[in-house]
């Protein structure tokens, strides 16, 4: 019964089989942005994402994927190796990530974290994160967070990402890792989103 479950979820979910060092492709479609005011801040939407949950950071679009890997074998690192990105019309203030709601808590607006929001940088910096190795009934995966928009809080410009091509890079199982794993910006947990790519 197991079995059965997890191949309907392979199936349906489209979860990505990998062999050797991968490349992979993330299309954005531009027309899938839309755009909300709260609280005097900007809202940057996009279909079928989530949003980054780092309290005091820009909530900026994000999404997990996830792709099956060989069982003997660790995804140790991944490089960007193209990127297209085109800038999003207008100057924005975007809404800060918020603390977790506590229930009958009274809620306090969680500020601009100022290490972010005055520095005159595009965030988050890298727009691939690795999440980690995990196994689902026996089959060992890779979660992958993608952050399509980028955000300067000086400058109130913000860009989208519409394509990004990667590469994954194994180790045998064993093998040590060198602290090549990046930790990856806070997102909604248990939100991932699967796809073939």
């Amino acid at each position: 019964m197991k079995k059965n479950i997890f191949l309907f979820l392979f199936v349906t979910l489209g979860i990505q089989q990998i062999y050797a060092d991968y490349n992979g492709t993330i299309t954005v479609n531009s027309q899938s942005l839309s755009f909300e005011q709260k609280d005097g801040y900007n809202i940057i939407k996009l279909e079928s994402y989530n949003f980054l949950t780092q309290p005091g950071a820009p909530r900026l679009p994000a999404k997990n994927f996830m792709y099956i890997i060989p069982f003997d074998k660790k995804v140790i690192s991944i490089s960007i190796t193209n990127i297209t990105e085109q800038n999003i019309s207008g100057t924005f203030s975007i809404y800060p990530a918020q603390e977790a709601y506590i229930p009958d808590a009274t809620p306090v607006f969680t500020q601009p974290n100022p290490a972010i929001y005055n520095t005159n940088t595009f965030w988050p910096n890298l727009c691939i994160t690795m999440g980690g190795n995990h196994t689902m009934s026996g089959t060992k995966l890779i979660s992958l967070m993608f952050c399509p928009v980028k955000y300067n809080p000086v400058t109130g410009e913000a860009r989208l990402i519409t394509s990004v091509t990667f590469t994954l890079t194994y180790a045998v199982t064993g093998t040590h890792l060198s602290g090549l794993i990046n930790e990856s910006p806070s997102m909604n947990g248990g939100d991932y989103g699967f796809r073939n790519v």
